[in-house]
């Protein structure tokens, strides 16, 4: 089934309002914001428009007759250098520090989910949501 339809609002720079409702779309699924560009044409025929592709956005809540998207993000991971108190040498390197010697970090890693702004306008290309632009279910 070919799902489309458009942007009714930008809420910020991370979440958009699309005129797709529960029926059309369910929570995390994807979408593409696009806009149409020049004709393009092969030996005198037309094959489309030029699709100018602007950002992919996941279904974040539905209701009946419109839905919110947000930037799908990015995950990272951070690495960091604590003490860990569940260590069962924890209790000798507080001590230790409390004398002058040196505490032996543990390292811990956790994954950090950080939002993409959806309205980041690379050079060149004018990809820039706004409203009124196309979104289509990948």
């Amino acid at each position: 089934m070919n799902v489309e339809g458009k942007v009714l609002q930008i809420i910020d720079r991370y979440r958009i309002v699309i005129d797709l409702g529960a029926e059309d779309v369910g929570k995390g699924d994807r979408l593409l914001v696009y806009s149409l560009g020049d004709e393009i044409m092969n030996e005198g025929v037309s094959l489309g428009r030029l699709e100018i592709a602007k950002a992919e956005v996941v279904v974040e809540h539905t209701q009946p007759r419109f839905s919110t998207c947000v930037s799908p993000g990015k995950t990272e991971t951070i690495t960091e250098m604590i003490p860990d108190p569940n260590s069962p040498f924890y209790a000798i390197q507080r001590i230790s520090s409390l004398y002058g010697g040196q505490t032996i970090p543990t390292v811990r890693t956790r994954e950090s989910r950080m939002p993409l702004p959806l309205a980041e306008i690379p050079e060149g290309i004018d990809r820039k949501i706004r409203v009124g632009d196309l979104v289509r279910k990948l």
